[in-house]
């Protein structure tokens, strides 16, 4: 293990994007699940997420803040 590896470790940081993921979701409360965040349901709450998303309401969500709205003309 690198030193870095070790003192991140130390300051409970995780070295492992996906641990770090589950411990700050953890912590807010968007993942309440008895056993570890795993990549196959991550992607499954993603997918989730992406397929009820409401592009049209999103779009008039985000589009005050660009200047030139014509590319989210999709």
């Amino acid at each position: 293990m690198s030193a870095e590896t070790e003192a991140a470790n130390l300051h409970g940081v995780s070295s492992r994007p996906l641990e770090q993921l589950e411990r700050r979701a953890r912590q807010s409360g968007h993942w309440t699940g008895d056993h570890p965040l795993t990549v196959a349901i991550l992607e499954a709450i993603l997918t989730e997420r992406i397929q009820r998303l409401d592009v049209a309401n999103a779009r008039l969500d985000i589009e005050r803040f660009i200047a030139d709205p014509q590319p989210l003309a999709i």
